[in-house]
């Protein structure tokens, strides 16, 4: 419609997340225009239900290493979707719903991963059956109280990355702004992303991403939940990056 010449009007005030959660996405995506008309307090529960590396932004990024692997034209990461299921299970720990709960991948093959890892007889998640495992795609317009996100795409030899990206691995269409910016948007009270920082960093998109994340200290890797630690060796690469969603194109 907007190639046709038709006009348009931008709304500029969400309602829906915790403002720290909007603001990579007024920044990067609208140029600093989407205000958000609901305060930090209106989206902070009245207790904490999870350890968030920084208190005042609901948001983290679990840097995880373990490597892909291929499923006829899909991909799924193992070591991801088990720590998919720690973060939901931490979450049910603390009372939240698995209705409030919604997990986000780009790969089919990983959405039928962890469908049957949260549905099987022996899963320690009770109720982990209920928890909606989506793509990008179909959550788009929709929203959860939580949302986990699973990359996928990785590689268990570091020595791979170089500046120009990591020899053999690709991070596919996670560079596609659009799809970025839906799965960022999706949450209300709270989100984590669960991917390879040093992989996904190669995109100048990604890597303006985690150095805001970075800099605020929401960044962390570690063995278990509670030792998650800040990740400070990879040193993120400020990209500037811009998107213009009125011509749908970088800028």
């Amino acid at each position: 419609l907007i190639l046709a010449g038709i006009p348009t009007e931008f709304l500029n005030t969400q309602y829906r997340m915790h403002p720290a959660l909007a603001a990579f996405s007024s920044r990067v995506f609208y140029g600093g225009a989407l205000s958000s008309g609901v305060t930090s307090a209106e989206r902070t529960p009245s207790r904490p239900v999870f350890p968030w590396p920084n208190v005042e932004v609901p948001l983290a990024f679990v840097h995880c290493t373990g490597p892909h692997a291929k499923d006829k034209m899909s991909f799924f990461n193992e070591s991801e979707a088990m720590w998919v299921a720690r973060l939901v299970g931490h979450l049910f720990s603390q009372g939240v719903q698995p209705a409030a709960v919604g997990i986000i991948t780009p790969y089919a093959a990983q959405r039928t991963h962890l469908k049957r890892l949260f549905a099987a007889s022996d899963s320690p998640l009770v109720g982990g059956g209920d928890v909606e495992v989506c793509s990008v795609d179909e959550f788009q317009g929709r929203e959860k109280d939580y949302i986990v996100v699973s990359c996928v795409r990785s590689t268990a030899n570091t020595s791979d990355i170089n500046e120009s990206g990591p020899a053999g691995v690709s991070v596919g269409f996670l560079t596609d702004a659009r799809r970025l910016n839906v799965i960022l948007t999706r949450a209300r009270y709270g989100m984590v992303l669960v991917g390879n920082a040093a992989v996904l960093s190669t995109s100048d998109l990604w890597s303006e991403l985690l150095c805001d994340l970075s800099e605020q200290e929401c960044v962390v890797a570690g063995a278990h939940l509670h030792s998650l630690a800040a990740v400070t060796e990879l040193g993120f690469r400020r990209t500037n990056y811009k998107f213009d969603f009125h011509h749908g194109r970088q800028c």
